[in-house]
């Protein structure tokens, strides 16, 4: 098995959040994308179970602002672009 490569970030998210920060799109949108994200790249091969049933990282996130202006379009293209490079 390989050696993991070091951690520039401590979580994630901060790593997400300092790649989007100079984009339109306002702070918060980028961080329910970079949710979206994570929960794209888990599926459904990470659970709690919950005895009767499994609890899965299910999001359905919503991002809600003015046509052309909140640039949501743009957050969540950062984040399918990376759930593309995701194998399997």
């Amino acid at each position: 098995m390989s050696a993991m490569a070091k951690r520039n970030y401590d979580n994630w998210l901060s790593g997400y959040a300092e790649y989007t920060k100079h984009s339109e799109s306002p702070d918060l949108f980028h961080f329910w994308t970079g949710v979206f994200t994570i929960a794209g790249a888990l599926r459904r091969q990470v659970w709690i179970d919950q005895r009767y049933f499994q609890w899965t990282p299910n999001f359905y996130i919503v991002l809600v602002g003015p046509a052309g202006i909140a640039a949501k379009s743009t957050s969540l293209r950062l984040g399918t672009s990376l759930l593309r490079r995701v194998e399997g």
